[in-house]
């Protein structure tokens, strides 16, 4: 690989198409990619910032993610970012969770650790809401003003979840789950731009939406049922215009219609609020994972 040796602590480092190092940002072409990495081994770099270079001007660079006290791994060989919570440092603290500190949001409903953990699972968080009005919510920054993600058209993108209904959703005690990348956290409502899979009392749905118009598909003759554990994908492949989903490894919708664009600020997230009824419901996730395709952006030499 073009990349040997050590990066030092706090370092930007321009990875230019053709993978070389560059640190001066006047002369890096379009399409570089820039980190700041927070440890010392390749080709799994650990980073909190990350921008791309979107024009020749010196200042073109636009933020791909912003996530301060987090780290993330840039696999150069896989030409892959990563970023995987399985929730092992589970507690709340600090309004965050997890171990890639998500904010907590909640209003009425709650974030908890269940007593003990299934088999084959290493760390859970429970989803707890109650009475009608009630939400509660896990996120990353997805705010244009802190420099978070951005989806772009040229990435790949793919969401995998691990995920638990312990209470089904009825017409009178009714409730909504969403995961995947999206805005529209601190709202008793639908998505405004993001793709997600989303449990209500209909059962699973496919989700995309861009400035608050949405396509939905139902995943069909899919039983839902309490206590088993569901693991979800939602995959967006390089220069693709379309979204898959997934349950349990079956195909339930491909998406062509309102997916987001590079305009609108997404981040990864889950939510959680209550439409009807007083009887509590509770959601459980094992784990999150979201893997980004920056092979456009970067191609490695060998």
């Amino acid at each position: 690989m073009a990349i040997k040796g050590q990066i030092t602590l706090n370092e930007v480092v321009i990875f230019e198409l053709d993978n070389y190092p560059h640190l001066d940002p006047v002369n890096a072409p379009v399409g570089s990619l820039a980190v700041v990495a927070v440890s010392s081994t390749v080709p799994n770099i650990e980073f909190n910032r990350m921008w791309i270079k979107i024009g020749s001007s010196p200042t073109d660079w636009a933020p791909i993610l912003s996530v301060p006290y987090n780290r993330f791994q840039l696999d150069v060989a896989e030409k892959t970012l990563r970023i995987v919570d399985d929730f092992i440092n589970r507690g709340v603290s600090s309004g965050t969770v997890g171990q890639t500190g998500w904010a907590v949001s909640n209003a009425g409903g709650s974030i908890s650790v269940p007593n003990g953990d299934d088999a084959g699972s290493i760390g859970l968080l429970n989803f707890n809401c109650t009475t009608s009005g009630n939400r509660t919510s896990i996120h990353h920054s997805h705010s244009a003003a802190a420099g978070s993600f951005s989806l772009r058209h040229s990435y790949g993108i793919e969401v995998r979840a691990r995920i638990r209904i312990n209470n089904l959703a009825s017409t009178t005690n009714n409730y909504s789950f969403m995961i995947g990348i999206f805005d529209s956290i601190n709202t008793t409502t639908d998505i405004n731009n993001g793709m997600y899979i989303h449990y209500t009392d209909g059962g699973f749905l496919a989700k995309t939406a861009r400035a608050g118009v949405r396509t939905a598909v139902a995943a069909p003759t899919f039983t839902v049922n309490t206590g088993v554990w569901y693991n979800l994908r939602i995959v967006k492949r390089v220069n693709v215009n379309e979204v898959n989903f997934y349950i349990d490894s079956t195909n339930i919708a491909n998406i062509t219609t309102n997916l987001p664009t590079a305009g609108n600020m997404i981040a990864p997230a889950i939510k959680m609020y209550k439409t009807s009824g007083t009887t509590a419901v509770s959601v459980s996730i094992d784990y999150y994972q979201l893997y980004i395709d920056v092979s456009p952006m970067l191609r490695p030499v060998y």
